[in-house]
């Protein structure tokens, strides 16, 4: 290889580094040893460089450039070559790639920097860093992934095949599966997350309405991210029927935008209540369903459709006029618009009234604790114990949950087969156990009732269940 030896002076760090500024991994250990290496044999492998003005820019080589700035040597090997700004930052990326450190996240993130701004497919890519079409596109499914399930990543929390199966789901199916993982005693294997997602993720792709109609098959678009063949960037297909969540979002997306424009559609709805994300939506709490019927539509009738919720993609008729006679119960009694300063207010109050009512919940917790251990003196520990555990095994696991929560009990952990292939085995937080093992070491007739009480009335709404623990602690005043 041919190279010159430029004075160091004369060269200048590049702001496009992919591996950030010299200061970031001046403090690795791993810097340390470069700097140890350069002094006792030199700097062996040349660096990149490219002439901008006067000066040399460092292309690659970065901590071989700081190595010897830091130890104040005069010149540096250099290999200079002519390169624009595009090309100079896809040496970069591909340069940065070579590290044997790098992370499978990192790649990704390189690979769709070389495909989206710098305009090269998929088969370059790969065959400008050595590796297969099929490793590069893996590596572009984790450039998917949301920030938690990226830390877990990081972390080794999940396994690079963990990271690719969640990394082709919509951004809430992720946070589902995140969910799962963390509520499981270990992190489920491949297979089992797989069938998580299979149960519990999938069932939306049933809802593909474009399939209905060749003119918005086309509208649409072909599978992105679907398992077909033709594969590109992500995995462009000739299908048309989705097989992956986020494929599904894509496709639902424009079938959403061709009818809101075929039809002159100006109001977008959900079909849950609440405020939704996206406050161009309108929520189920401000707007009534008027069917199909035309003879029940009023005069203030519009047509909308659901891009949020049950039966997205579907076109309804509504009434959100909030002085309609016949449907103004069930909308908003005002269109009046907060003020700056009655926003600030009222965003005060809230804090106020959400500090109130912690206050209040800790001063529940401990009056409920304080009300169960003084009750139940005459009540004999093989009853009580015998009725809670019944009520233990009748009620729901969720609010069991929230009792050995409460009570900060370690969960017992049960193995169980899985459901889509009982060859397997499973690890799962046994809720119930937990509190049922809690009960048999209860030696307190006092402490007995008050489980047995708590259990009992978490089935109650939640309405009347406060009345109740009012009522308790006025009996123990």
């Amino acid at each position: 290889m041919n190279y010159i030896e430029i004075k160091t002076k004369e060269c200048f760090e590049s702001k496009t580094n992919p591996r950030g500024s010299s200061e970031s991994f001046k403090k690795d250990s791993t810097f340390k040893d470069l700097v140890s290496s350069i002094k006792e044999k030199g700097v062996l492998s040349p660096i990149i460089v490219r002439l901008v003005g006067k000066k040399y820019e460092v292309v690659a080589g970065n901590r071989r450039f700081a190595a010897a700035c830091e130890l104040e040597l005069e010149t540096v090997p250099t290999q200079v070559m002519e390169l624009n700004d595009d090309q100079a930052r896809e040496v970069q990326i591909i340069e940065n790639l070579q590290r044997a450190d790098i992370h499978p996240i990192d790649e990704g993130q390189s690979f769709r920097s070389l495909i989206e701004k710098h305009k090269l497919d998929v088969k370059t890519v790969a065959t400008r860093i050595g590796k297969s079409e099929s490793y590069v596109r893996y590596r572009l499914f984790l450039t998917n992934l949301i920030p938690a399930v990226a830390s877990m990543f990081r972390k080794g929390d999940i396994t690079d095949k963990h990271a690719q199966l969640i990394g082709k789901l919509t951004e809430g199916d992720q946070k589902k599966v995140v969910d799962y993982i963390k509520d499981e005693y270990s992190t489920p294997d491949v297979e089992d997350l797989n069938d998580f997602i299979q149960k519990n993720v999938y069932d939306v792709l049933s809802n593909q309405p474009w399939l209905l109609d060749k003119e918005i098959t086309d509208a649409v678009g072909k599978c992105v991210e679907c398992n077909h063949s033709n594969l590109d960037l992500f995995g462009e297909s000739n299908g048309e029927a989705c097989n992956n969540t986020k494929c599904w979002a894509r496709k639902m997306d424009k079938y959403i935008k061709y009818y809101i424009e075929k039809l002159d559609i100006k109001v977008r709805v959900s079909s849950h209540y609440g405020t939704p994300d996206d406050k161009t939506v309108v929520s189920l709490s401000n707007y009534e369903k008027l069917g199909n019927n035309k003879k029940k539509h009023c005069e203030s009738v519009e047509l909308a459709i659901l891009v949020d919720g049950e039966h997205m993609g579907s076109t309804i008729y509504i009434c959100r006029d909030p002085k309609c006679e016949t449907h103004h119960s069930s909308h908003s009694s005002s269109n009046y618009s907060l003020t700056p300063e009655e926003k600030a207010e009222r965003k005060a109050e809230t804090i106020k009234e959400n500090a109130k009512k912690a206050k209040a919940l800790a001063k529940r917790n401990q009056a409920i604790s304080d009300s169960l251990a003084t009750i139940g003196n005459k009540f004999q520990s093989p009853v009580a114990r015998l009725l809670a555990n019944t009520l233990i095994e009748e009620a729901h696991v969720d609010y069991i949950k929230v009792i050995c929560e409460r009570l900060a009990l370690e969960p017992v952990i049960k193995e169980e087969k899985n459901y889509m292939d009982e060859t397997k085995i499973r690890k799962v937080k046994d809720w119930k156990a937990t509190l049922t093992n809690h009960v048999s070491e209860i030696t307190s007739d006092k402490e007995m009732f008050g489980v047995m009480v708590e259990v009992a009335i978490c089935r109650v709404w939640e309405t009347n269940a406060d009345k109740f623990y009012s009522a308790l602690a006025k009996l123990n005043n």
